[in-house]
């Protein structure tokens, strides 16, 4: 049976253990700009020896992480490893102006980064890059320019094309995780005064530049429609990493996809782990936690130490398979062996064994009529707001959506890898703005319960009749008895926007197919799950909340997260609040709306309160973005902006900037 668990370390291996750690906050990192200087905090062993590092390159700032992050650079730093977490340029105690989001730039000052560790004296030589989400996909873009000492890397559920991967979802616009949630969060944190140091000259300087220089992400993220070619500065090539690398993915994750799509490309040693998580840490996950650091230890004393714990050895594919009899399976090949089924659909709503019952090629089989209120029961899944809200039952949508059903199955079918669904139409769209294509795949049992396997969106080209669709990949294993569903829709809200004019549609043929495997393809994989703690008062809360209103049939989804009293580091006390609204009703999704208000609270050890608030508000056509700051409940600051959404009247670099608006100048007497 492989495991991915620690064992017992050979002869001159470091001996297992925490030792005492020394943490130095904000150590200077110089960049090729002899301007501007990068913020580390540093997690060393108590001792003068040199030791691998391994970096972690952020663009959220240090300064206010105080969960997992932290706790597991002390987890390694205490067993041998030196560990740097730098802010990006332009965040929290780094100098300068930052980059655009994704763009080579940010690689640039990783590249500076990886060069300082190397040159200094806690540093061997051997350095490891690893992060979460953004911190992954700078590892992979870092790897890309193979920079001297870079080792291994262990990039964690992140994009490769942000365009496609989280931006514009699937070629399709998405407003609440780009411009609500992660948008509104990163201008919050733009806001917000510094927390070290925060008295000095320095520190105040870089605040005043930001909260009146520095234009919010949420500005261009709004302008760079879909197909803008600035996407394609932003993609990484999977195919230029030439490090070993250690690749890992939640199948509830907004990235299940890039996570595997960076398998697949990368043609250097390497290792995938799916397990049943959103955008979350493995060892942090509301669900399905298991003990992840041990396993990452692993993975570091192989490459950065020479230890011969025969990892490589092990299949190289460890799989969560979820559905009947969930559990780990660990595969010595991708795609694992096996092989395809095929469905058609007939006109009486059915998936059979090709061919279906006889009808006219050009006849339809069914009508689809729009409902941009579809999409709800997929929870968060695909959204990126962690594991606290994962698909619930989907016979909701399945009544708003267009659905083909199988017969009960004969024996178990484990579906592992990437179903396609081919669906070919009565006419092609005189617009590709007025269609698209949202396929569902789901589990059906003998009570009627509909479980989401995944799920997947085309938009047909002009003149197109035929789309396929590639879903999302998936390891899931469907009960005997149990029936195979294909759901067909326009919509994946609040996921995606609603479609301004969507147009029915009808169908004159589908076929499913689904990769297969042999139920004992694999082996039974022992990865040791852990217990979550009891939260703390100060620990995170997060809500879901879908209500339908059917009288007009319309539907609102709210997501709040929110943590008490944190203490920081440096002796403050923070408080942060989020909530994200996202509406549509079904007779006018031309007015679908999403917002999100961030707000923070933050006392600090000398007795000043600072309120910090910023806003953002979609609409069909328009960007509203608000950004206020308090102190002791005087205005400090306070500024809107705003900006066309639709993509063709959007702000280009050839046009005029997007209208901005600062209502209360700056009272500097009064700042933090």
């Amino acid at each position: 049976m492989p495991t991915l668990t620690p064992t017992t370390p050979p002869a001159g291996d470091p001996p297992p253990g925490p030792r005492p750690v020394r943490v130095v906050r904000d150590a200077r990192v110089p960049t090729a700009d002899p301007r501007c200087t990068l913020s580390a905090d540093l997690y060393l062993p108590h001792h003068d020896d040199p030791v691998p590092a391994l970096v972690t390159v952020l663009p959220y700032r240090k300064d206010l992480e105080h969960g997992e992050l932290p706790r597991s650079l002390r987890w390694f730093a205490e067993r041998g490893y030196a560990c740097v977490l730098v802010d990006h340029r332009g965040v929290g105690s780094s100098d300068g102006t930052p980059h655009p989001p994704w763009t080579e730039g940010e690689t640039d000052d990783a590249i500076a980064t990886l060069t300082w560790v190397r040159a200094q004296p806690w540093c061997d030589g051997g350095i490891g890059m690893w992060g979460h989400s953004h911190g992954g996909f700078t590892a992979m873009r870092a790897a890309c320019r193979k920079p001297p000492g870079l080792k291994a890397i262990a990039p964690i559920m992140n994009a490769l094309d942000v365009e496609r991967d989280i931006m514009h979802p699937d070629g399709a616009r998405g407003d609440l995780v780009r411009l609500a949630s992660w948008g509104g969060m990163m201008l919050l944190q733009q806001l917000l005064p510094p927390l070290l140091h925060h008295t000095s000259a320095e520190e105040r300087e870089r605040w005043h530049g930001r909260l009146n220089g520095t234009e919010p992400f949420v500005m261009e993220l709004a302008r760079l429609g879909p197909g803008d070619p600035a996407w394609r500065e932003r993609v990484i090539d999977a195919s230029r990493v030439t490090v070993p690398t250690l690749c890992v993915g939640g199948w509830h994750d907004i990235y299940p996809d890039a996570v595997w799509r960076a398998y697949e490309q990368i043609p250097a040693p390497k290792k995938l782990l799916m397990g049943p998580w959103g955008h979350t840490l493995p060892h942090a996950s509301p669900t399905g936690p298991i003990d992840f650091l041990p396993m990452l230890l692993r993975w570091w004393d192989h490459w950065l130490r020479g230890a011969a714990n025969g990892i490589m050895a092990e299949p190289p594919v460890t799989l969560h398979v979820r559905g009947a009899n969930p559990g780990w399976r660990a595969y010595p090949s991708w795609p694992p062996a096996g092989g395809e089924l095929t469905l058609a659909a007939d006109p009486l709503g059915r998936l059979r064994t090709p061919p279906p019952h006889p009808h006219a090629p050009d006849e339809a089989i069914a009508r689809y009529d729009p409902d941009p209120t579809t999409g709800t029961a997929g929870g968060l899944a695909g959204v990126g707001f962690g594991s606290f809200a994962p698909p619930g039952d989907q016979a909701d949508d399945d009544a708003r959506s267009l659905t083909f059903t199988s017969g009960d199955l004969p024996a178990d079918l484990s579906v592992v890898g990437r179903p396609s669904v081919v669906v070919r139409l009565d006419e092609a769209p005189s617009t590709t703005s007025g269609r698209r294509v949202v396929v569902r795949l789901t589990d059906v049992d003998q009570e009627g319960r509909s479980v989401l396997i995944t799920s997947g969106t085309a938009s047909p080209g002009d003149g197109e009749r035929t789309v396929r669709a590639v879903l999302w990949p998936t390891a899931y294993r469907i009960a005997a008895g149990h029936r195979v569903r294909v759901a067909l829709g326009d919509s994946d809200f609040p996921r995606l926007t609603p479609l301004t004019e969507p147009v029915p549609f009808h169908v004159t043929g589908l076929e499913v197919t689904v990769p297969t495997t042999a139920g004992e393809a694999g082996r039974p994989a022992d990865i040791p799950a852990i217990g979550l703690p009891a939260p703390r008062p100060d620990e995170r809360a997060d809500h879901w909340t879908v209500t339908r209103d059917p009288l007009h049939d319309a539907v609102d989804v709210t997501v709040t997260t929110s943590t008490g009293g944190i203490p920081t580091s440096q002796g403050h006390l923070l408080e942060r609040t989020a909530e994200i609204r996202a509406s549509v009703a079904r007779t006018s999704p031309a007015s679908a709306h999403t917002s999100g208000t961030h707000r923070a609270r933050l006392r600090l050890g000398d007795g000043r309160d600072v309120a910090v608030t910023a806003s953002v508000r979609c609409a069909r056509t328009t960007l509203w973005v608000h950004g206020e700051v308090t102190v002791d409940g005087h205005p400090v600051f306070t500024r809107t902006w705003e900006t066309s959404l639709d993509p063709a009247a959007g702000a280009r670099p050839d046009t005029a900037p997007p209208t901005a608006r600062s209502t209360t100048a700056p009272d500097h007497r009064r700042t933090a």
